[in-house]
């Protein structure tokens, strides 16, 4: 993703089940994280009604941050819809559209450690090229079928 965004003039990047691998395997990191679990299921808590789950990508309201790892550098805080329907066996088969904007900002929130050191001056290196025209911004779309399990 930091490669796309050294090219002029980025356009929008949609990533898919079948080209993931080319953007680090990206959409099997969210199904594996925590952070992304938490939210379907705070959201099938919140939101369903008679089986059915609408949640719409265009609202903050439905927004959650990856607190760390690759979802924490790459995608940060992102937007995130849910439609589906939960199956006779308890389970909810479910389309996911996440939405961000690839960028930088001034991170302080890595932790501590070497490698958290390491990652906070390659942000902030990439942040200044960002600032001088070297790095563009450009929106990700991100668009998956999964099935959540409830424990």
């Amino acid at each position: 993703m930091l490669a796309y965004s050294t090219t002029l003039n980025p356009g929008p990047l949609n990533i898919t089940p079948a080209n993931q691998q080319n953007y680090g395997n990206v959409i099997s990191k969210i199904q594996k994280s925590d952070d992304f679990t938490n939210y379907v299921q705070d959201q099938i808590k919140k939101s369903s009604k008679n089986g059915t789950l609408n949640v719409p990508t265009d609202n903050d309201a439905y927004s959650f941050p990856f607190k760390s790892g690759d979802l924490l550098t790459s995608l940060h805080n992102v937007d995130a819809g849910l439609s589906g329907v939960k199956s006779q066996d308890g389970s909810w088969n479910l389309h996911v559209t996440i939405t961000d904007t690839y960028n930088y900002d001034l991170k302080t929130n890595y932790r501590s450690g070497i490698t958290a050191k390491a990652i906070t001056t390659v942000n902030n290196s990439a942040l200044v090229g960002q600032q001088v025209g070297l790095i563009s911004n450009y929106p990700v779309d991100i668009s998956f079928d999964y099935t959540y399990k409830p424990h």
